[in-house]
């Protein structure tokens, strides 16, 4: 399934777009340590899936990291990123993009772009929770107030 599909079906069967409250439907653990500039990690222990975050993180960087890492236990289920990394050539980047797809298509849906279609995409994406780095190529444009 394509990340956006994923990120949409899971909004509507849980109701919200929310990876810290969709963590806790879909049983995954969440941590919190001192990884240096990792800003997070996923591992299945015991079958168990868990999710380390940096604790240095703030708020917009823990939960785009947190949809990030679910992107990966939903799309990646069986691929073991160390192993790919050190016994193989085969690169990660791919999947990578694809969990970063999965965590932007989870916090800034269409329904969203389409309620305030003169507010830059860059914009749109800060306010819920997106890191530049992610907001796509669009910038400037000028302040975009979002209701609750």
């Amino acid at each position: 399934m394509d990340p956006k599909t994923l990120a949409n079906r899971l909004a509507r069967q849980y109701g919200t777009r929310d990876p810290f409250r969709l963590a806790a439907e879909l049983g995954i653990s969440v941590f919190h340590a001192h990884l240096g500039s990792t800003w997070g990690y996923s591992v299945t222990s015991c079958r168990i899936p868990c999710v380390c975050l940096s604790d240095n993180l703030d708020e917009i960087f823990l939960s785009f990291t947190l949809a990030h890492e679910i992107g990966h236990f939903l799309l990646h289920r069986r691929l073991s990123f160390p192993f790919l990394a050190y016994h193989t050539f085969f690169g990660t980047d791919h999947f990578e993009r694809e969990a970063n797809t999965f965590a932007v298509e989870l916090l800034l849906p269409d329904e969203i772009l389409r309620e305030y279609p003169d507010c830059p995409v860059s914009n749109l994406a800060r306010l819920q929770g997106i890191p530049e780095k992610f907001a796509g190529a669009e910038g400037g444009g000028g302040d975009c107030a979002m209701g609750d």
